[in-house]
This record gives structure tokens, C-alpha cells and sequence, in this order.
């Protein structure tokens, strides 16, 4: 296993500590042995999961312990260390089946230093996206009203700075001349090729246009300019051709997690596909990151509401529909984006480009910047995520809670049609839609309420027993 001496200033202070890094490309032949399977949705994989009562690293035993497998990696949640692996097919070896669980994890299970053991499956996640480009800064720039109010945040100071923005996606190109200087490439990771090198591979820019939006360099004469043009990006790349698993979702959305302070996610189930939501390790990913993720105040997960239209229905999605994201949709002018999706989860709306108006323009792959196309709620995502970082420079304690309530106490209807049904006014007097909650985002306000807001109480759970007494 190999370390690297990470340095961190935080308030003044200087933090040494020890981030774990995944082998190299080439190390052991480590790459060449880490083979992804091509399955469908839901069926089994070649990889495993599993927690120890051991507490020595299982890169130094486990291999040679337990040789049907080899092993890929380890991360925390919370206390619980996860362990996965991947099931060595050899010569004699049957052929794994995707349909039912293999022999050798069930004698994995029975080991009595195996406190848990899963195969896991392969679950299909999408980029929220519908074209590939963009056609200029008119969200920022004021050609259009109403305006989402970036402009007067910045004029008071506020540009993301002191800001770490996690970006789940395709990949991240970190040397882009537009993002270099805003990427940390020392705690990024490559969640999907098992590395730490989150560029992605040819043909894949999603996650580079992603990352523009939200913090793309302002005043160097190049491309454009992100909402927080200040913050830090951290590439996590997750998505790739092949479907992914529960671990690997959970993995990325706890990465860096006592420093992450906002999760950009504009990813997941494919649209159309019914009722589908995060596994039981990425929903102890959620809790965890909000319980415990920056210091106490919990971990901003921004989330893309998706773009299957009015005859789509988001509710479907777990992702969006969790308490612990921020779901965000799309308008175009004057009304609700066409692709945009019904549900009571969407909580506010940013511009996300439409091609009944104006698509966006941002960063792309290759070093270039483009601006013809793109639209979705892929996009709508990382410009709240550009928003809620000033916010949070505004006023840092902020927590996932008081950000939730600053979206809808400051955000408003603003003159926007809903094409689904009418807007209504809810038992707060505020408006809202089955298709943009609470309104457009006013970035202003999110920064001048956020700088003197009084922290909402914390998360109560109330629950209760049933009891079926017996008929006669």
C-alpha cells in the first residue's frame, strides 16, 4: 500500500496526515488484473464487499488467505471499513453466472473473520444529459430575465473560495487550461479504473463540462466562467460504459469526506426505468455524510432531477427523492424545461439549457470550451452546486439542513409557467410546483440570508409500533 503526505491549512492550522493510495497503473500488473464485467442491470458481478473483524491491512493477508479472489481496495464509512474484491476466475474455475450468487463467497461468509460478506450487482447509472454542447453565458451575463442573481453575489465579494466541490462524473480532464488551477489532483481518484487519476478516456467529456459550470477560471481570458470560480474541484470519476456497484457508489459519495463540503451528482438511473434508489451501503454513505461530514454540519449532496419529461416522474428515483440530496431541475425561458421531470423531491430550478431557446456554454475535453447543444438537468445541477458554495463562503456553518431551508425560503416562482399544473401556494405562503419546486435560485439572497441565518434545529425521527391484534 502506498501514502501520500498530505499537507491541508485549515483556520490557520496546519494538518499533516496520511491519504491511502490504490497502486498504479502497472504496479503488480495491478490494472491488468482488475477486470470489469459487462452485465445487466441488476445481475451479479465479479466483485465482492465485505467487513473484517481483522484490523491489520487485508492487502497484506487476504490474497494469500483466500487466493479465488484478489483484492482491490478499502474505504470508510463512518467506522466500518469496507473491503472489496474481485473473484479470480483461474482455468478450472466454472464460469461465474451473473444470475446467481458463486459457491466460493457463500464459503467466504462461513470464515469467522468475515463479519459480512456481499456479491455484489451491477446497477446502470447515467449522465443527466441530453446533447454534448453548449452556446454561451447568457445564465450569468444578464441577457435574460429573470436572472439567477450570480453577478451581485460576486460584486459582494463572494467567488467559492476555501470551497471543496466533489465532481461525480464521467471523469474530469484536470489539466483544462479554463480548470487547472481550481483542480486539487493530490485527492482526487479514479473510482471506476481503480486509480487516482480521474481524467477520463476518449469520447467521455461529461463530467469536464460539469465541472465548468461550477468553477471554471474567471478573468483569464479563456472559455468561460464558473459560479464559483474560486472553490476547489476534486474529480471523482464513477461513471464509465459498464454499470457500477453499491460499494463504489458509497465510496465516492463519502470520498475526502471530512473535507468535501458539496457532492455535485448529475448521474443515475436511467429515465423511464420505474422505482430504482441507492443500496443499503450508499444510504449509509447519506447518513453518515450528513451526520458527520464537514465537522459535524454534514456533506451537501447536490443532485440533477433528470430529464424524462412531464411523462416521466422523479419520485421513482431514490437518489432525488432522499431526504439528503438536493434535487434540482430545469427552466428555460419562461417556463419549466421541456425535458424536465414531475416531483414533489424537486426543491428549486437553475437555467439548464433547452434547445426551444438557448443551450449553455462551458469547458469540454481536449482542452476546448464549446457551446452548441447541451442541454439537460445535468447542467441545471452543478450551477446550484456553484450557488449553495457561495453560500456556504458566506457563512461556513451553515449545515445541510439550513441549506435545504435557505433554497426554498429564498427561492421563488419569478414569472415562470409550469406546463404540468398550476403553481400552488402551500401552508408557508410560499409557491410552488410539481415541476420547479419552490422556483429559481436567487443567488443574492442565498448569500445575504445565508451570512446571518440562525441554524435550524437538527433532523428529528419520530417512529412508531403497529400491533395487529387477532380477530374473534
Amino acid at each position: 500500500m502506498k501514502f501520500d503526505l498530505v499537507i491541508i491549512l485549515i483556520h490557520g492550522i496546519y494538518l499533516v496526515c496520511c491519504v491511502e493510495r490504490f497502486p498504479n497503473a502497472g504496479e503488480e500488473n495491478f490494472s491488468n488484473r482488475i477486470k470489469r464485467l459487462d452485465v445487466k442491470d441488476g445481475e451479479f458481478t465479479n466483485r465482492i464487499v465485505f467487513t473484517t473483524t481483522r484490523e491489520d491491512d487485508p492487502i497484506l493477508w487476504f490474497n494469500q488467505k483466500y487466493p479465488q479472489y484478489d483484492y482491490i481496495a478499502q474505504f470508510w464509512i463512518g467506522k466500518t471499513r469496507y473491503i472489496t474484491a474481485q473473484i479470480r476466475q483461474t482455468k478450472t474455475k466454472e464460469v461465474l453466472s451473473t444470475l446467481r450468487e458463486d459457491t466460493d463467497v457463500e464459503l467466504l461468509r462461513k470464515s469467522s473473520e468475515i463479519s459480512w460478506v456481499r456479491q455484489e450487482k451491477a446497477y446502470v447509472r447515467k449522465a443527466k444529459t441530453l446533447d454534448t454542447e453548449w452556446s454561451n453565458l447568457w445564465h450569468l451575463n444578464g441577457d435574460i430575465s429573470p436572472t439567477l442573481k450570480v453577478n451581485e453575489a460576486w460584486t459582494a465579494g463572494y467567488s467559492g473560495k476555501g470551497i471543496i466541490i466533489a465532481v461525480l462524473d464521467d471523469g474530469l480532464q484536470t489539466g483544462h487550461p479554463d480548470l487547472a488551477a481550481n483542480v486539487d489532483t493530490v485527492n482526487d481518484i479514479n473510482i471506476y479504473k481503480v486509480n487516482n487519476n480521474p481524467d477520463p478516456e476518449p469520447g467521455y467529456s461529461h463530467g469536464t463540462k460539469v465541472s465548468g459550470l461550477i468553477g471554471a477560471v474567471k478573468d483569464n481570458n479563456l472559455c468561460i466562467v464558473g459560479v464559483a470560480f474560486n472553490c476547489t474541484l476534486i474529480g471523482v470519476r464513477i461513471l464509465g460504459d459498464l454499470a457500477i456497484t453499491d460499494a463504489e457508489e458509497a465510496q465516492a459519495l463519502s470520498h475526502y469526506q471530512s473535507h468535501v463540503d458539496i457532492y455535485s451528482n448529475s448521474w443515475g438511473p436511467p429515465d423511464g426505468t420505474g422505482f430504482v434508489g441507492p443500496k443499503s451501503i450508499t444510504k449509509t454513505a447519506f447518513q453518515e455524510g450528513v451526520t458527520n461530514g464537514r465537522n459535524g454540519k454534514g456533506s451537501i449532496y447536490i443532485w440533477s432531477a433528470g430529464n424524462g419529461g412531464t411523462t416521466d416522474n422523479c419520485n421513482g428515483d431514490g437518489y432525488v427523492n432522499s431526504i439528503y440530496t438536493i434535487a434540482i431541475s430545469s427552466v428555460q425561458i419562461g417556463k419549466n424545461a421541456w425535458y424536465s421531470e414531475v416531483c414533489a423531491p424537486a426543491l428549486a430550478v437553475t437555467y439548464g439549457g433547452s434547445e426551444e431557446d438557448r443551450f449553455l456554454t462551458t469547458t469540454t475535453t481536449l482542452s476546448d470550451c464549446t457551446s452548441d447543444g447541451v442541454q439537460g438537468t445535468s447542467f441545471a445541477a452543478p450551477i446550484a452546486s456553484g450557488i449553495v458554495a457561495l453560500a456556504l463562503e458566506a457563512n461556513p456553518d451553515l449545515t445541510w439542513r439550513d441549506i435545504q431551508h435557505l433554497i426554498v425560503f429564498t427561492s421563488n416562482r419569478s414569472g415562470f409557467s409550469d406546463a404540468y399544473s398550476d403553481w400552488t401556494t402551500n401552508g408557508a405562503n410560499k409557491e410552488f410546483s410539481q415541476v420547479m419546486g419552490f422556483g429559481l435560485m436567487n443567488t443574492e439572497a442565498m448569500v445575504s440570508y445565508g451570512k446571518t441565518w440562525t441554524t435550524v434545529p437538527t433532523q428529528q425521527t419520530c417512529t412508531s409500533s403497529t400491533s395487529s391484534p387477532g380477530l374473534g
